[in-house]
This record gives C-alpha cells, structure tokens and sequence, in this order.
C-alpha cells in the first residue's frame, strides 16, 4: 500500500506527495534499499513505460524526476548510515561533459552506497580530465558514467580512449 503511494505520486509527478509515504515507510521500519526499489525505482519504471508507449511526454517525465528526486532526499540520510564499515570497493561516477541530467546516476550511486561500496561522484557536465584525474586520484575498481541525451554519449568514448592510453 504504502509503495503504490510513492509510486502514484512519481507517476502524477507530485514531489510534494512523495516526501511522506517515504518517511512514513521508513518510520514504519520499512527498509530504506526497499523504499528506494519497490517506490521510487517502480514508479520510475512507470513513468519509463508510459514515455515508451508515447503517452507521456518529457515535461511530464521531468516532473516524475522531481518526484523522485524529493524521495531520494527523504532516504539518502538511511542508505548512508546503513553502509557496511568494510568497504566493498570504490566507484567514481558523473555525468559526463555537455549533460545536466542526474537522476539515473543518482539513482544507481544510492542503491551501490546502501551496499557499502565507496561512491565518489563526480557531479555533472564531467569534463574528460575531471574523469581521468579522478581515476588517477581514486584508482577507483569502477568508473561510472551518465548520459541521458544522444549528443553528449560520445564523451564516454573520449574519456575511455584517453584512459586507455595511459596505460
């Protein structure tokens, strides 16, 4: 019940609507990795299938990625402190150069930090060299980038290549 709530909200993109299921649920010790996977990433996946079926548009989108978004503020204090004290491993993730999209990448960094896994994220519209110094830097096990439009995805490529050939 309480999920169909956050996942109504996300899909009528209702940022407000989505705050207190999500802190009603975790109230009720629902766990956090839970809320996040049967809430917000299902109502995601709503919105996603709808936009694929062409009966929603990128306004709406947008709007369902605030809702999200308000959700994800209510269940990043329970994912953090639910981290494991040995660490998994470590990932450097970011948008890459051109792109001001967040909400997959902040979605995948919340679910891979509520596994103990050290997350350093970069932020968005990464440079290349912000990429490579942070691979340097970090000498993460994974590096993570996020694209949402077509014409920014040829960064990952130019990013990867340098990287390559630093080897």
């Amino acid at each position: 019940m309480i999920y169909e709530e956050i996942i109504k909200s996300i899909d009528e993109g209702e940022a407000d609507r989505v705050v207190e299921p999500s802190k009603h649920a975790l109230m009720q010790g629902y766990p956090p990795i839970q809320v996040l996977q049967k809430g917000l990433m299902a109502g995601m996946d709503k919105v996603a299938d709808k936009f694929r079926e062409q009966r929603v548009m990128v306004p709406e989108v947008l709007m369902s990625t605030r809702a999200i978004h308000a959700g994800l503020l209510v269940l990043a204090p329970y994912l953090k402190s639910k981290r494991i004290n040995n660490r998994k491993g470590v990932i450097v993730i970011g948008t890459v150069a051109g792109d001001l999209h967040d909400i997959g990448k902040n979605l995948v960094k919340m679910m891979v930090m509520s596994t103990g896994v050290k997350i350093i994220d970069l932020g968005i519209n990464v440079s290349t060299r912000k990429f490579i110094n942070a691979v340097q830097k970090e000498k993460p096990d994974i590096l993570m980038m996020a694209s949402l439009l077509t014409t920014t995805m040829p960064a990952m490529k130019v990013v990867i290549e340098e990287l390559s050939e630093g080897d």
